[in-house]
């Protein structure tokens, strides 16, 4: 039986729900996802809950995650920083409370970009990519996106495989250049979902076929 991740920093039922989407992004946008009507969306202060600010529709223009997060989103800064919008980047945030967390998703013309989560109170602690608009630099002239093939976080030059473990369980993930990767769990093989839950050795190159995408990227994992 395949397995989900299960966060151990979030053990409510209701966290779990929420960082299930940040893992598995693409497919739940994909499907529908969480709409920037949905759920509480932020004014002028991020921690509060107003109506969603309107705008007029823009090209949506690829943006790049890198270690720091995704500018001016960055890890570190002040939550109560966050600007309403951004031109270009997102034009609307939804804030969602988490039993120890908090997460912002942001929006441009109705479609989820990116994600942002306050662990420590009132700090940015870790902001991942939610859809192909957002990419990460790779080796040379490449670009890295939810979607691609996972082969492409493997090949990278100073990529290394880490297990994490919490609550009880474990998965591997792999970590290069400061971006965390796991791989979207939806055409995972029987025998390649009990690899990542055995911590005996990673899962090799050999285990994976172009149809195991990248399901996840950002700054951290977010547990």
């Amino acid at each position: 039986m395949k397995k989900t991740y299960r966060p151990s920093r979030l053990p409510s039922a209701s966290a779990l729900t929420m960082i299930m989407i940040a893992v598995a992004m693409a497919t739940l946008t994909a499907c529908g996802g969480k709409s920037a009507g949905e759920g509480e969306s932020m004014d002028s202060n991020p921690a509060d809950t107003v109506a969603a600010t309107d705008s007029v529709a823009v090209e949506i223009a690829d943006a790049l995650l890198t270690s720091g997060g995704i500018a001016p989103i960055e890890v570190g800064m002040k939550v109560i920083d966050i600007q309403p919008s951004v031109e270009g980047l997102y034009d609307s945030i939804v804030s969602e409370n988490g039993y120890e967390s908090n997460s912002y998703y942001f929006f441009l013309n109705g479609e989820q970009r990116f994600t942002a989560y306050e662990f420590d109170p009132g700090v940015v602690n870790l902001v991942c990519a939610d859809n192909g608009s957002i990419y990460v630099n790779g080796d040379e002239d490449t670009r890295l996106r939810m979607g691609d093939p996972f082969g492409k976080v493997l090949g990278l030059k100073n990529v290394e495989a880490v297990w994490q473990e919490g609550d009880g369980e474990g998965v591997w993930s792999w970590k290069c250049n400061g971006i965390w990767y796991l791989p979207d769990q939806s055409a995972l093989t029987e025998k390649l979902s009990q690899k990542l839950y055995n911590s005996d050795s990673s899962p090799k190159g050999s285990d994976f076929d172009d149809s195991v995408t990248i399901g996840y990227m950002g700054t951290g994992l977010p547990w």
